[in-house]
């Protein structure tokens, strides 16, 4: 028994995933990443450096080495407390620590 519309049926459900791609989450916030499958990337965090010889650096879990990439930066240097990434031309510098906010609530007596 031949049903006329099964095969618009079938188009639109092989069809639904890749439409699903390439629509945009209107509540996500501007500048988000997205990774390659889609989903939100977490943003980059130093956790801590390590060592010297060779310096590693802890990003988002991952020990890392110069050279190494995470979310498509790759580690540039390794300082005492913070790294340079580099991606496309751009530069990022995370930090292990955010002296701005401690001295910031030091200077608002909290």
């Amino acid at each position: 028994m031949f049903i006329p519309w099964a095969p618009a049926l079938i188009t639109l459900a092989l069809s639904a995933p890749l439409l699903a791609q390439t629509l945009k989450d209107p509540t996500r916030p501007p500048g988000e990443h997205v990774g390659s499958a889609g989903q939100a990337q977490a943003p980059l965090t130093l956790s801590a450096v390590l060592g010297s010889q060779p310096a590693l650096a802890i990003i988002n879990g991952q020990v890392l080495k110069v050279g190494d990439k995470v979310q498509g930066w790759t580690l540039r240097h390794i300082f005492k407390d913070e790294v340079l990434l580099v991606s496309a031309g751009q530069q990022q510098k995370l930090t292990v620590f955010d002296h701005s906010a401690v001295t910031s609530a030091y200077q608002n007596g909290h």
